[in-house]
């Protein structure tokens, strides 16, 4: 185990830590780490294979389905993000995994959000440090100023975007053709096999929103 003096905990709630520490624990991305804290120092490890989440724990914990099956089945990298005039977001995930991410909900809800309704700011996205950033102000150094930045958890915005495939769909959507699925006895963890089961409800009137 190695002890961290300096890891810094990020505004989306991420622990940022020492390119030293991540060299020495030989860690890559989706690793599951273990702390203990004790005396004021702070212990890591790699989290050992016999604690390894399921879908059942994160449901337990009181994520839903969706966001349970993610979690447990490994967290992903973003590798690239596309603004559309539509105000969503082309996010592409680790082997060229397409999904759509809309940013309207958050336009609304004003706040720091409220300097991206202008679409020539909300189209300077970008990606750093494996996030969806927007600089609000592109001459300001944000590792200066950090309150120049905007950026969105990559794990939030998966979870909460929908398959390219799927446009038109909403997480809710998902959401509720996953339970459904499941009351029914079909498990499908196929993100794809959902959708078309989605766009079904939604052409019968059975969305969740529709209930």
């Amino acid at each position: 185990m190695e002890i961290i003096g300096n890891a810094v905990i990020q505004k989306d709630g991420t622990l940022l830590l020492p390119q030293e520490i991540i060299r020495r624990l030989e860690l890559k991305f989706g690793d599951e780490l273990f702390f203990v804290a004790k005396g004021g120092e702070i212990t890591i490890s790699k989290l050992p294979d016999a604690m390894k989440r399921t879908v059942d724990y994160y449901l337990a914990i009181g994520c839903d389905r969706l966001a349970a099956e993610y979690y447990a089945g490994g967290r992903k990298r973003l590798t690239g993000v596309k603004a559309n005039p539509d105000y969503t977001l082309i996010l592409t995930y680790e082997e060229r995994e397409e999904r759509i991410y809309d940013c309207k909900p958050l336009l609304d809800k004003g706040g720091v959000f409220v300097h991206l309704r202008k679409y020539e700011n909300f189209a300077r996205v970008f990606i750093e440090y494996g996030a969806v950033c927007w600089d609000i102000d592109p001459n300001i150094d944000s590792n200066e100023v950090w309150n120049n930045r905007i950026d969105l958890c990559p794990d939030s915005c998966y979870i909460d975007s929908t398959p390219a495939c799927a446009k038109g769909l909403t997480r809710d959507d998902m959401l509720s053709a996953k339970d459904a699925m499941l009351a029914m006895g079909i498990d499908i963890q196929d993100e794809e096999a959902v959708a078309g089961f989605a766009v079904s409800r939604k052409v019968l009137g059975l969305d969740r929103r529709k209930k």
